[in-house]
């Protein structure tokens, strides 16, 4: 039996301890009150950083809305230019095929040309034979003349001397 009262005794200490310990924890822990208020500012600043992320994401958002509407009027202005370029390409190709025309008849043009200098040199070759053959006939007709000249003469001074003896 002393055991037994011991043993109680020892249980009651035990638990004494346990109950100031757990009491004296409850003191260190703060209070329900203390605890409420720090609740209460963990809220606040909870609530300051949600409204501090809200500012922060419409402020991105903003930026972002900037970007995205930079980034639309380059995709417009390259749209554009692509456009231009592809049209300007569309052009070249165009003046392309008139510049190749154009120096196909310019290759015609000198092969015309080059047959129209040999024809010139031909007319040219003809041309000194005729003025040759003109020479020829215009010395011919001033030898016919000189020859109808002498003939003439001969004639009229045949006439006149057939003339004269019977008069």
């Amino acid at each position: 039996m002393g055991f037994e009262i011991v043993l109680s005794l020892l249980l009651f200490i035990t638990t004494l301890i346990i109950m100031l310990l757990l009491r004296a924890q409850d003191r260190r822990s703060h209070s329900l009150e203390v605890m409420k208020n720090r609740m209460g500012q963990f809220i606040r600043e909870i609530d300051a950083t949600r409204s501090l992320f809200r500012e922060e994401l419409q402020s991105v958002e903003e930026r972002l809305n900037r970007v995205i509407d930079e980034a639309r009027r380059g995709s417009d202005e390259l749209s554009f230019r692509l456009d231009e370029i592809d049209r300007r390409r569309s052009e070249l190709i165009e003046l392309e095929s008139i510049l190749a025309r154009y120096r196909a008849t310019l290759l015609e043009l000198g092969e015309t040309t080059l047959a129209i200098d040999r024809r010139i040199e031909e007319q040219k070759a003809w041309r000194k034979q005729i003025d040759e053959i003109h020479a020829q006939i215009d010395e011919f007709d001033f030898r016919l003349q000189g020859f109808a000249s002498s003939f003439e003469r001969a004639l009229k001074s045949a006439h006149k001397a057939m003339e004269e003896p019977l008069t």
